[in-house]
């Protein structure tokens, strides 16, 4: 019996997409659980009882199934990485200018809603999110997107000797 794969067109896969986005869906989910108890101190389980029990086991269960979804979502960018040899700058940009747009907006909204005051080092901070490293995942993937076309180099020069001993 063949097997069939799903795609949409000759350059998607389907289940690569879905895969994609049940990842990001879980990096969005390990920021609520790390920093959504700062937003909201008052947020508490009362594990005495059986309910609060339950609830902090399925809170305590969503979290395990969130945290492989950041190293999950780069294994699939490396997947497609892996053949392009050529520099996306284009996908850079996007990347970085996606970035310092939310960076920027959320930091001009978080001060016109009074919930944090200006600071020149703080919007330094926010303009400049690749350099300052405060997202540390889009500066690793803005790196490896930088890198892809000499990793996809090097690894199509390699033996098949080469390769099994790496």
């Amino acid at each position: 019996m063949k097997k069939t794969e799903v795609t949409v067109n000759a350059g998607r896969q389907v289940q690569y997409e879905l895969l994609r986005i049940l990842a990001m869906l879980g990096v969005v989910m390990n920021h609520v659980f790390n920093y959504g108890q700062n937003i909201y101190d008052d947020f508490s389980v009362d594990v005495s009882t059986w309910q609060g029990g339950a609830v902090w086991s399925v809170l305590e269960l969503m979290k395990l199934m969130a945290l492989p979804s950041v190293n999950c979502y780069i294994l699939i960018t490396g997947y497609f990485l892996a053949g392009r040899h050529q520099l996306r700058l284009k996908g850079i940009w996007r990347v970085w200018s996606t970035t310092w747009f939310y960076a920027v907006g959320i930091y001009l909204l978080a001060i016109a809603l009074g919930v944090e005051s200006f600071e020149w080092h703080e919007l330094l901070r926010h303009a400049t999110p690749l350099l300052s490293n405060s997202y540390w995942f889009v500066t690793s993937y803005v790196v490896l997107l930088l890198l892809a076309p000499l990793i996809a180099w090097c690894l199509q020069r390699l033996s098949k000797r080469q390769y099994q001993a790496a």
